[in-house]
């Protein structure tokens, strides 16, 4: 009953133009509301249903999750969005500039889908405060990133500070641990953070990309706000994923999905993803370079054999954590040092808040499953750049 009654609004606000009937918070919460109540299972547990089909070369569920049989993972298995309204995170420069360009209306922008145009529903500034972010942070306390984490709780507290009276915030570590659900108690989300500078490792290592997947599929859009993962690591899960070349000949990799598992949950939810990467930048540069920045990384004296070995693997990392983000429509920046934590929170911050908030509903209304090409433009300025995401699965029901 409830859902044929927003139906009806939603119809009636679109025939008559008023679209005041349907305010953001509104939008997100009534994609909530239409869902099921998700099971009560500690997080991360829907990773442990995952089986490697190694003919497809993809996850699929296992047999026993509530008996539906195997079936492919991807974007029809993150939490679905039960209303066809896309909506695009979106930031505008000067070409070659990374200045934001301010003071946009609805009318300025363009956006094609297919080569189709859009007519844009919903439109919004990223700091309106009526338009509410549910923020996921990611947090690797791992060994390797232990001079950086003291500088980056401090600066991820500036995020706390500045969440709005409707924003909330959830704290994923790389243990793949929700510390935190998502709440506006700032108190409680600055004593997690705190708790992570003495807190003793486990024995399974760093999962920060099981931890970025399970966020995908399991809280991403569970939220009642703008969906935002904020996550802080190298990314050296990397090569324990299954669609990776194994580090040794024989040696099998450890888990059951790849990175193309995670790249179809970006694409099946509307999260912007942001990634900050402790350490020097390694892409895009020569491999005696990267070696030599490598070699700048490690403490003590390391055998010239194992720089030689690590130094591929570090740089599959970096483009492996770079590229979650590219597709999400968000972006990765290098943590070079602990002392620019602040400068790269504030960043970010500055970044959602510049940001312009797009919806509009697809005119083609088919539930396919298939990757669709979105494409936005400022209306008369081709010089202007739009940086969002490119690409999205309109998941079937």
């Amino acid at each position: 009953m409830k859902i044929a009654i927003a139906i009806t609004v939603i119809l009636l606000s679109l025939l008559i133009g008023d679209l005041s009937l349907l305010s953001w918070p509104s939008i997100f919460a009534a994609q909530s509301s239409d869902r099921k109540p998700p099971k009560k299972e500690k997080f991360g547990s829907s990773l442990k249903r995952l089986k490697w089909d190694p003919n497809k070369q993809t996850a699929v569920e296992s047999e026993q999750d509530n008996q539906k049989g195997s079936r492919e993972i991807g974007p029809g298995d993150v939490i679905k969005v039960e209303t066809n309204l896309v909506v695009l995170d979106l930031f505008v420069t000067e070409q070659n500039k990374l200045r934001a360009l301010t003071g946009l209306g609805k009318d300025d922008f363009v956006v094609t889908e297919d080569d189709v145009t859009q007519q844009i529903s919903m439109f919004s500034i990223g700091a309106d405060p009526s338009l509410p972010r549910s923020i996921v942070l990611i947090i690797d306390f791992s060994s390797s990133m232990s001079r950086f984490l003291e500088k980056s709780v401090e600066a991820a507290k500036i995020l706390v500070n500045r969440l709005g009276p409707k924003d909330e915030m959830a704290i994923v570590n790389d243990e793949v641990e929700l510390m935190v659900s998502f709440t506006g108690d700032k108190k409680r989300l600055k004593s997690a953070l705190d708790s992570l500078k003495n807190r003793p490792r486990g024995a399974h290592g760093s999962r920060q990309l099981s931890a970025l997947f399970a966020t995908l599929r399991e809280l991403s859009g569970a939220g009642q706000g703008r969906p935002i993962i904020i996550i802080q690591s190298d990314g050296d899960e990397i090569m324990n994923l299954r669609d990776q070349k194994p580090r040794a000949e024989g040696q099998p990799s450890t888990w059951e999905f790849g990175l193309a598992d995670i790249h179809a949950a970006v694409l099946g939810t509307r999260a912007t993803i942001y990634t900050l990467i402790p350490g020097e930048r390694l892409i895009g540069v020569p491999l005696e370079e990267a070696r030599m920045r490598v070699r700048r990384s490690m403490v003590g004296e390391q055998e010239d054999r194992y720089i030689n070995t690590i130094s591929p693997i570090r740089v599959r990392a970096q483009e492996a954590i770079t590229s979650v983000a590219d597709i999400s429509g968000g972006w990765a920046a290098y943590l070079e040092s602990p002392e620019r934590s602040d400068e790269l929170y504030e960043r970010i911050l500055a970044d959602i808040n510049q940001r312009y908030v797009i919806g509009y509903y697809p005119t083609n209304e088919a539930r396919d499953g298939r990757l669709r090409k979105v494409q936005v433009e400022v209306r008369g300025h081709p010089e202007y750049v739009v940086h969002g995401r490119r690409s999205y699965y309109l998941t079937p029901r």
